[in-house]
């Protein structure tokens, strides 16, 4: 089984290929280093993704991805796969 820090090591290393974002953590709902306006929607068994650090402008200062926790080790894969393949997600 993944963990969220092995999906957030793969999406730091897509981050050069993603052109919308500079960072990325990835959380899970009962984090001690979520933010306070992460905590407010949070829900149990829910794992979430923070993009933030625009590279560009007119987009928004973050923005937040939620999967449930049984579907970790797909998104892992998926990411996995995107990493190898340098797809973009942004154009």
């Amino acid at each position: 089984m993944c963990t969220t820090k092995t999906l957030q090591r793969i999406l730091r290393r897509r981050l050069p290929e993603i052109n919308r974002w500079k960072y990325v953590s990835v959380l899970p709902w009962d984090s001690p280093r979520m933010s306070h306006n992460m905590k407010d929607f949070a829900e149990p068994g829910r794992i979430y993704v923070r993009w933030y650090g625009p590279k560009r402008r007119n987009i928004h200062p973050e923005e937040y991805k939620d999967f449930p926790e049984s579907d970790l080790d797909m998104v892992t894969e998926r990411n996995r796969m995107r990493l190898h393949n340098k797809t973009k997600t942004h154009r």
